[in-house]
């Protein structure tokens, strides 16, 4: 039976931080900053409350946002992405607003191999409701919160490492070719 691997998409495959910060510094001039330098998760280090606010307004209002994001994957972590897809069945799981899937679907057809995007606010709770249990499963994950919801749900986790989560414990990689890697030993 082949596994079913479930890869989040901002801050794993794509960079977020980047964008959104970079549509701040383009309104107010703030510092451009890259997930793998985000010290913090909700970006109170760079933005304030209202700026905060503002950025999610526009991006709300504007789902080809997220179109435009860049790439966190290298040609190493493509290349493994390839050999991985050959054993195991892909989901690309977000919390991104439903209003971004044409868009986000698009994104991914041209950097990852085949796979079902699914846009949730609870990705733990969807996998238990939506993969038969005896089907192996793996997960990535670079936010606190979906890491917690997938050990509690006892489905195996991979932390994506980040500043603004070392201070959760479990297996960690620092690139998508490490997750594959491990799935490919699991």
């Amino acid at each position: 039976m082949k596994p079913t691997v479930l890869f989040d998409i901002d801050g794993v495959l794509a960079d977020l931080t980047h964008g959104l910060t970079t549509l701040a510094h383009d309104l107010w001039g703030t510092p451009i900053i890259t997930g793998e330098n985000q010290p913090t998760w909700n970006f109170r280090n760079a933005l304030n409350a209202q700026q905060q606010e503002a950025v999610w307004r526009i991006i709300g209002e504007n789902p080809t946002f997220w179109g435009g994001l860049p790439s966190m994957i290298d040609a190493y972590d493509k290349a493994a992405l390839i050999l991985l897809a050959r054993e195991a069945d892909f989901t690309y799981i977000t919390n991104r607003p439903n209003a971004s899937a044409e868009v986000t679907q698009a994104w991914l057809e041209t950097r990852v191999p085949a796979g079902t995007l699914i846009h949730t606010p609870n990705k733990a709770e969807w996998v238990m409701a939506h993969l038969p249990p005896d089907v192996p499963r793996y997960a990535i994950d670079d936010a606190p919160t979906n890491i917690m919801l997938y050990k509690d749900a006892g489905i195996p986790v991979v932390i994506m490492d980040r500043p603004y989560n070392r201070e959760l414990w479990g297996k960690r990689v620092k690139s998508v070719q490490a997750f594959c890697d491990w799935v490919m030993m699991h």
